[in-house]
């Protein structure tokens, strides 16, 4: 299984969606237009992931 951690080379604000995009294999950039469409939804979440989660993975 795989940590959740955020990005410490692919940063735009927090690391989350790099983090994320290094996560799932895929692009930074299709997550960030993930986040963006699924808005005010995915503002939460960004920011308790931004919150919670560090570069060493854990929450």
């Amino acid at each position: 299984m795989r940590k959740v951690k955020i990005s410490s080379t692919d940063r735009a604000i927090y690391g989350v969606a790099g983090g994320t995009a290094e996560n799932l294999g895929i692009p930074s950039f299709i997550v960030r237009l993930a986040f963006i469409f699924t808005l005010p939804f995915s503002f939460v979440v960004y920011f308790f992931l931004a919150y919670f989660v560090f570069d060493d993975g854990y929450i």
